[in-house]
């Protein structure tokens, strides 16, 4: 959600909300492994190995 002062540029206005997220491409080894395959039982091996957090 933005906030905008009367009057004022856009590159001065207020942000309320602001995080940062992080994308890890994984290597393709991990696709092979037991652990991942029980964290992630829906994967599609098109979409590659990421791994987001916020």
């Amino acid at each position: 959600m933005e906030r905008r002062r009367a009057g004022a540029p856009g590159w001065l206005t207020a942000r309320r909300y602001h995080h940062h997220v992080y994308v890890i491409e994984l290597s393709p080894d991990v696709l092979y492994e037991a652990r991942f395959k029980r964290a992630n039982p829906d994967y599609l091996p098109a979409a590659g190995a990421l791994y987001a957090m916020r």
